[in-house]
Order: structure tokens, then C-alpha cells, then sequence
């Protein structure tokens, strides 16, 4: 501890502080200088600002993350960069800026085949929830392609969030016996008390931050 009553982290760890404030910030920044390539950079970027939105810093973390799309936005950062923006737009309810983030996602992710990520089920989801009945053709898009990437599901969140996105497809074009279908695996997969990693059985749960989506399916199954 220092004098000022900041840590400072292990030098291993300089990239994932918790804590921002404005000598953590101008700390990282003077690393980040000294890194040897732009994809050392974006990669420091990205982890930082994960570190920080998890920590509970979302307007620290956007900061980052912008500057690696427009300043580092190496091929093999940039979908994942992209997911966590429009996570992080999303929470602040900024629902246009989401989409934004994370059709660029889906976008960077085809660049880069190795790199996997939520983007296309998130923008479905997004869609769905907020109902912008426009987008449909594109949550549909979307949601296959993830499936198509994603044909096994290991965290019954995933499947709860795929389910409830085709019900509410399906919903919405009058079929609704395969919304009900859709429904009731959705709130199966609610039900779950584990996930397929035996080692981590509560990874991927779907807890109890679904009530808007939860009343859609009882009505949906009913």
C-alpha cells in the first residue's frame, strides 16, 4: 500500500486492476506505451477493460475498449472487444449503441474464424427483448448462425437464451405451437441446478435476472 492509500498491483498484473482511478489510469496507460505491438496493446486493452466492467467500471472500460477498435483494432481482439461493448452499452441501456456493438461483433468474428463469441446470440436476444420487430429477419439471421457455430450447448443460459429467442420468433409469426415448444425448453433449461462442467457445475446457470423474459415463456407454454 501506498502512501495515498492505492495499491499497486503485481507487475504481472498491471492489466487487470479493479480499481480506476486517475494514477491507475495514467499507470496503465504509461505500460501500454511501452508495449512492443499493436496486438500486446489490443490484447492489454481488452483484458483491462474487461477487469473493470466485471469490477463494476463500465464508462473506464468503454474508454478502453473504443480506443482498441480505433486505435489497435487487431483481428484477433476486436470481436471480443466488440461483444464486451455491446454488454456494456446494453447494461447502460443505450439499446442502439448495443446493436451497433454487436453487429460489428458478428462482423469482426466472420474475419476470424478461431474466435468465438456471444455477439449473434446477444443481438438476437437484444432484439427480442426489446421488441423491435424491424430486426426480426436479422435476430433470425443471427440466432441460426450462432446455432450453425454453437450445436452444442454446455450452459443451460445459452439454451435458455437460444429457446427464448426462437419462441419469440415464432411467436411473433403466428406459430404458435412451436413458440410453446420453444417456451417450455427455455423454461426447462431454467430449472437446471448445474452446468455439463463437472468442475465448475454452477458456470452457466440461469439464475434469477429473467423476469421480463420469464413471464413471456409461462404465457407462451400455458
Amino acid at each position: 500500500m501506498t502512501g495515498t492509500g492505492i495499491s499497486k498491483p503485481d507487475r504481472a498484473e498491471w492489466f487487470r486492476a479493479t480499481t480506476w482511478t486517475e494514477e491507475h489510469r495514467s499507470r496503465f496507460f504509461a505500460r501500454l506505451a511501452r508495449s512492443r505491438t499493436s496486438f500486446n496493446r489490443a490484447q492489454y486493452l481488452r483484458i483491462q477493460a474487461f477487469t473493470l466492467g466485471e469490477a463494476g467500471h463500465p464508462e473506464a472500460a468503454l474508454e478502453l475498449l473504443n480506443l482498441l477498435v480505433t486505435e489497435y483494432p487487431e483481428s484477433s481482439q476486436l470481436a471480443l472487444a466488440h461483444e464486451h461493448r455491446g454488454a456494456i452499452y446494453r447494461t447502460l441501456g443505450d439499446t442502439q449503441a448495443a446493436i451497433e456493438a454487436f453487429v460489428a461483433g458478428r462482423l469482426a468474428e466472420q474475419g476470424h474464424p478461431n474466435v468465438h463469441t456471444r455477439c449473434s446470440l446477444m443481438l438476437a436476444l437484444l432484439i427480442v427483448e426489446e421488441r423491435i420487430a424491424e430486426r426480426y429477419d436479422e435476430a433470425a439471421a443471427a440466432i441460426d448462425a450462432f446455432g450453425s457455430s454453437n450445436p452444442d450447448l454446455p450452459f443451460p443460459l445459452d439454451v435458455y437464451h437460444v429457446n427464448v429467442v426462437r419462441a419469440a420468433l415464432a411467436k411473433q409469426e403466428g406459430r404458435d405451437a412451436e413458440a410453446k415448444r420453444y417456451a417450455e425448453r427455455a423454461l426447462a433449461a431454467s430449472n437446471a441446478q448445474s452446468s455439463a462442467f463437472s468442475r465448475h457445475p454452477k458456470l452457466g446457470l440461469v439464475g434469477s435476472a429473467t423476469s421480463k423474459l420469464h413471464s413471456w415463456l409461462r404465457r407462451w407454454a400455458a
